[in-house]
């Protein structure tokens, strides 16, 4: 299975902490492979998150408007998942939702965290 974790960043938080420790749990078996994809490049786990652990992240912006419609710079995230080809995108955070499902992949399960 192919899963990709949706962030905003990995600095120290809750739900931060919560993503390291499934990633690296997921990790844990052959069959798995995870990525991370950061909206802010801010990652303050580095050496506790497993090394077969595919991170990458940033170039994302929001243009959210309650009149117009809302923007979302997303190519890279779009190139990205198209590269990592996941079966399940799990996003956590707010703005984490809006990016994963700023782009409708097929065949993926999308799973949310809100809070």
């Amino acid at each position: 299975m192919r899963v990709l974790f949706v962030i905003p960043n990995l600095r120290r938080s809750g739900a931060e902490r919560m993503v390291v420790n499934i990633c690296n749990e997921l990790s844990k078996n052959e069959k798995n492979s995870v990525a991370i994809y950061l909206i802010n490049n801010q990652n303050e786990y580095g050496l506790e998150l497993n090394e077969n652990i595919l991170i990458d992240g940033g170039e994302i912006s929001f243009h959210l408007s309650p009149i117009k419609r809302n923007r979302i710079e997303n190519s890279k995230y779009i190139r990205f998942v198209q590269f990592f080809n996941p079966d399940v995108i799990h996003s956590h955070l707010y703005f984490a939702d809006i990016l994963a499902h700023s782009f409708y992949f097929k065949n993926v399960t999308y799973f949310t965290s809100a809070q």
